[in-house]
């Protein structure tokens, strides 16, 4: 034992300094210190809206905010909302897990999206640190046009455009996420 090299030491202080190395040694083995886990959205809450706009001062349609707090199930499930400028919510799921979107138009009737310079899908991530290092389409997963250029991101919102798409009942797309290890705020 390390304590026995300075022999200077009183018995009691090489008695102590022992009793606290072991205790120190039980407590971390039944209490681990917390490793350094991969950023994640797991736990996190996410607010969800759809928003319109050809000029962002001016949006053509801004749909209820619905929050949610990331889990194993799907988030959110929006129906129509009320029409704005004639436009409504299409009926979509979208399912956040660690670090990937998904969204599904399963419940929608087959249609086409408005076109607008954004129509789409904002989720905010309660955090104030930039959350997204980088963002892309699964294009695997994907059958909708969707394209990286129509994803973009500013600290921890996400903004999907869908602008123009035709979607039916199996329409789909996904997002995959590189994430910072930001705390929520």
């Amino acid at each position: 034992m390390i304590l026995r090299r300075w022999p200077g030491l009183p018995g009691r202080v090489r008695r102590a300094l022992t009793c606290s190395a072991i205790l120190a040694s039980v407590i971390l083995t039944v209490y681990p210190l917390p490793s350094h886990a991969d950023p994640t959205l797991m736990g996190r809450t996410v607010t969800l809206h759809v928003l319109t706009y050809d000029d962002p001062d001016s949006p053509l349609f801004v749909g209820h905010s619905h929050r949610a707090k990331v889990t194993e199930d799907t988030e959110f499930g929006l129906d129509a909302e009320g029409a704005q400028n004639d436009l409504d919510v299409v009926p979509i799921l979208v399912d956040v897990s660690g670090a990937r979107i998904e969204i599904r138009y399963s419940a929608a009737e087959p249609g086409e999206l408005a076109e607008a310079t954004f129509n789409g899908y904002v989720l905010s991530f309660d955090t104030d640190c930039l959350l997204f290092h980088n963002a892309w389409v699964d294009r695997a997963f994907s059958n909708l046009p969707m394209t990286n250029d129509r994803v973009w991101f500013e600290v921890g919102t996400l903004f999907l455009n869908v602008s123009g798409f035709h979607h039916d009942r199996e329409s789909r797309f996904a997002i995959d996420l590189d994430l910072g290890a930001c705390r929520s705020a």
